[in-house]
């Protein structure tokens, strides 16, 4: 290469000059290159990021819809509030000590840069004070202004620092461990400076640290805007005396404040005084007058909770509508593309419930003006608060019911006549109700108790000071819980068994009180098992509307026999059992083991034997046994339960093609059980004598009650630790499933109630 070019460049000055054109020519080519991929690859990237540099954005709040009940009473609302915060290093002293050592630097001048560390220390403390006397001040005026208690603004910074301290050191021994690892890792022994280095490296700030942080809540508008008028001004904090030429003596006013829009979600109807007349309460807990119980937290399960912490998929959901619905692009987006209603740090999101289920209508869209600021052109959208959804519940029936399974009336404790040897006297019971109105399908009730305390703002807290802490309040047993059905299920076990032709209503079983000849330990029959009794004492068979009335376990035996396995999976599945309802965390019922398909293809002749009346491996929910017997006062119309009022009329989705002959003796069957002194659920013994268990007038009423056998509930009181898990409640369910209307006009709703563990369903 040399000799070439020697030959054909014999100048040393052209070679010098040609070597300098190629590296020019390389210099440019690199430099085209460049442009090439800032113009034309990176070209649209780059001119959308010059162009939002000349865009200025102003974002105007908005409010999240409202949720209503059926009769437009607010259930939860937006309030608008403010909110005080202050820097954590305002908070902790660090600002104080920054400015005063800043000043003091600045005054002092060749004395403080003779100085050491120590002596400076000294040199720094009058200054170092007087910026903590001005924080005091400034807490002293908050307080006055924002018509609070000082100690109160104090104690809450004390457990502000106290908190942020924890996270930091929390933080710090994560950090430190890893640390460690990594440095063994290498092969390295850890001396102590090696220990000393990396304690000193792990010691970083944490984002708590640099954040400001609430001190004062639920200001008013005016008391929010006069103080963020002060967060604008400086006042002299040292006297011009003080200080040398040139010396800041000002500072804010009121440092490191920020007043915050802190609008918060309340619930009118979190605390309800309801009035039982004591009067209506069975016999040992009969009284004269009323008695006023407060509810605390209604409709906690139902509206649900919110948080603040916005995680990514939040904002994906949103991304993924706009980009797929063009309506919604519509609705959600500006000209140019921007969601008013993205999620921004400080937003609240729907956790639970309603609140979660009904986000994308609940949430409002922000105003935004934009101004470019190369033209002045601006645009302007208005905000848009959230639609309101509007609940098919009554809220003053769901306080009522609620106010009835409040431990303190007396009929969720357990009593000495219940029977129940799994939970000691004394104790208090969880349950659920639901009710239904028939003709549409709507929910008018649905209530699980425990429930969490009330809270305005309904954050999760601990567990209600009168249940055990093992009875989760945050669970909603209404649609979130499985349950065997026991014996409600037999009225429909009835209509389901004659519609597929496996009975014939002029058809009777004996009982034998039990099912197999000759094995009395199994298949019995609940009479035959607690008094050796049957309901054929003289051979007469038990017919279709007696079996419900007594409760015929035989008769069901053998109904779930004849139909077998398959078709008993098909009539749970034609009853509701594997839908949720879209009710929200509901659990939606399986037939089988909870781990199988659900499909009834592990099932056996004696699981069909067992769920024919309502045991063995199949589960549902208070709302779905409120559903079926509402479909089975329809005479076999399906209406899914609907929650949401969204102004559609009710239609049955699907029949299920009951005989009108064997519903009738169905609703005869329910009738005889709470009407006729020998049915199930009409009479309750408190020890020598009996009551009748309703005395409403003007209200006819057909039901059933349930015993369904439930797995022991053990509660791990050290969760990891080396205590074992223990058994805290065991025995039975207890159901009673009911019609009810008004007198002559046939059956208008259906109303579920469980009881756990509360033993027999016609003793509690």
């Amino acid at each position: 290469m040399r000799r070439f070019m020697r030959s054909a460049i014999p100048s040393m000055f052209h070679r010098r000059l040609a070597l300098l054109l190629i590296v020019i020519a390389l210099a440019m080519g690199a430099l085209a290159a460049r442009l090439v991929d800032l113009t034309i690859v990176e070209g649209d990237r780059r001119l959308a990021e010059a162009e939002s540099r000349l865009i200025r954005r102003t974002w105007t709040p908005t409010v999240r819809g409202r949720i209503l009940d059926r009769k437009g009473r607010v259930l939860a609302m937006d309030r608008p509030s403010y909110s005080v915060a202050v820097e954590y290093d305002v908070l902790s002293g660090q600002w104080a000590r920054r400015e005063g050592r800043r000043k003091a630097r600045r005054v002092l001048g060749e004395a403080w840069l003779n100085a050491d560390e120590d002596r400076r220390r000294q040199l720094e403390t009058p200054f170092v004070e007087r910026y903590r006397a001005h924080v005091s001040r400034m807490l002293a005026r908050i307080a006055e202004i924002a018509r609070t208690d000082r100690a109160d603004i104090d104690r809450r910074i004390e457990r502000i620092i106290a908190r942020v301290g924890s996270v930091r050191r929390a933080v710090a021994g994560h950090r430190l461990e890893s640390m460690i690892e990594r440095h063994l890792a290498g092969g390295r022994g850890l001396t102590d400076d090696d220990a000393a280095r990396l304690e000193n490296a792990a010691e970083t700030p944490v984002a708590e640290e640099r954040d400001a942080h609430v001190i004062v809540e639920d200001l008013p508008d005016e008391t929010a805007f006069a103080l963020r008028r002060l967060t604008t001004r400086r006042v002299p904090v040292f006297a011009e005396s003080e200080s040398g030429a040139g010396v800041d003596v000002y500072a804010d006013l009121l440092p490191g404040v920020v007043v915050r829009d802190a609008t918060e979600r309340v619930r009118p109807f979190d605390r309800v005084d309801v009035a039982i007349n004591r009067a209506d309460l069975p016999g040992p807990m009969r009284g004269d007058g009323f008695e006023t119980v407060r509810v605390s937290g209604l409709g906690w399960h139902t509206l649900g909770t919110l948080r603040t912490r916005i995680f990514r998929e939040d904002n994906n959901h949103r991304r993924a509508l706009i980009k797929t619905d063009p309506e919604t692009r519509r609705a959600w987006t500006t000209a140019d593309g921007v969601d008013r209603g993205r999620y921004m740090p400080g937003d609240t999101v729907g956790q639970r419930g309603i609140e979660r289920t009904k986000e994308d209508t609940l949430r409002g869209l922000r105003g935004i003006r934009t101004v470019r600021l190369d033209t002045g052109q601006e645009q302007t959208y208005e905000p848009v608060p959230g639609r309101d959804v509007t609940l098919t519940v009554d809220a003053m029936l769901e306080a009522r019911i609620r106010a009835v399974l409040e431990p303190g009336v007396g009929l969720t404790t357990v009593q000495p006549w219940h029977g129940n040897h799994g939970v000691p006297e004394g104790e208090t019971l969880a349950g659920a109700a639901v009710v239904i109105e028939i003709d549409t399908g709507q929910i008018l009730a649905m209530v699980s108790t425990p429930s969490p305390a009330g809270d305005s703002r309904w954050i999760e807290d601990e567990n209600p000071p009168s249940y055990p802490e093992y009875l989760d309040p945050y669970v909603n047993r209404a649609v979130g819980v499985p349950y065997p059905p026991g014996s409600i299920v037999k009225p429909l076990m009835l209509a389901e068994a004659t519609r597929r032709g496996f009975y014939t209503l002029d058809d009777g079983i004996v009982c034998t009180g039990h099912l197999l000849p000759d094995r009395d330990d199994v298949y019995r029959c609940w009479i035959y098992k607690r008094y050796g009794l049957t309901h054929s004492p003289t051979g007469e068979p038990v017919r279709a509307a007696e079996s419900i009335k007594v409760s015929c376990n035989i008769f069901y035996y053998t109904l779930g026999r004849r139909m077998g396995p398959g078709v008993v999976a098909d009539v749970y599945h034609d009853l509701g059992v594997g839908e949720a309802f879209g009710v929200g965390g509901g659990w939606p019922g399986k037939v089988g083991p909870i781990e199988g398909p659900g499909d009834g293809t592990d099932l056996g002749i004696s699981d069909a034997i067992l769920m024919g009346m309502g045991q063995g491996p199949v589960t549902w929910t208070p709302l779905h046994a409120a559903n079926a017997y509402a479909a089975l006062a329809r005479g076999g119309a399906w209406i899914d339960p609907k929650l949401i009022d969204d102004g559609t009329p009710a239609l049955a989705s699907r029949m299920l093609e009951f005989d009108p002959a064997a519903v009738s003796q169905a609703l005869e069957g329910l009738r005889l059980s709470v009407n006729d002194p020998g049915g199930t659920g009409c009479t309750i013994l408190f020890g020598s004598g009996r009551e009748r268990i309703f005395n409403t007038p003007g209200v006819d009423l057909w039901g059933k009650t349930g015993t369904a056998q439930a797995p022991d509930l053990r509660f791990d009181p050290d969760g990891d630790g080396p205590e074992p898990p223990r058994v805290v409640r065991s025995g039975d369910h207890a159901w009673f499933v009911l019609l009810a209307g008004p007198k002559g006009e046939g059956p208008r709703y259906a109303i579920a109630v469980l009881i756990e563990y509360g033993g027999g369903g016609g003793r509690v």
